[in-house]
């Protein structure tokens, strides 16, 4: 985590980080919460995974090395990918920009009164 915060720091760029049990002591070696904010961890597995954030989704990259479970990411590679990420001049990230931008119009449209969510749940309702 610290390889993390480092690179996070390193990178000048704004940034949310999400720490399990350390978050004082990571906000501190982020900078102190001057380009970014360290928050509590919550279980994000029942709420999304980064596959699909990866891979279905195309709105974000993998940090973890593909393949190798236990090597250490160094800051200066974490902070060369967030870099890219937060480059909005290359096209790759143009695209999760506007990748991530039309699900949103579909994800609000599925919550709106009469939405795909909205149908769903009185259905659920109904047939309980």
């Amino acid at each position: 985590m610290d390889e993390m915060a480092g690179g996070l720091r390193d990178s000048y760029v704004p940034f949310l980080l999400v720490a399990r049990g350390e978050r004082d002591r990571l906000q501190e070696s982020c900078g102190g919460g001057e380009k970014g904010m360290v928050v509590p961890w919550r279980d994000q597995l029942k709420v999304t995974n980064s596959r699909q954030i990866v891979k279905k989704w195309r709105i974000g990259w993998r940090v973890k090395r593909m393949g190798v479970e236990d090597e250490l990411v160094t800051r200066d590679e974490i902070c060369e990918v967030v870099k890219r990420l937060m480059d909005g001049g290359q096209s790759e990230v143009t695209e999760f920009r506007e990748r991530a931008q039309e699900l949103g119009k579909i994800w609000r449209g599925a919550i709106v009164e009469g939405g795909s969510s909205d149908g769903n749940l009185l259905q659920t309702i109904s047939a309980i």
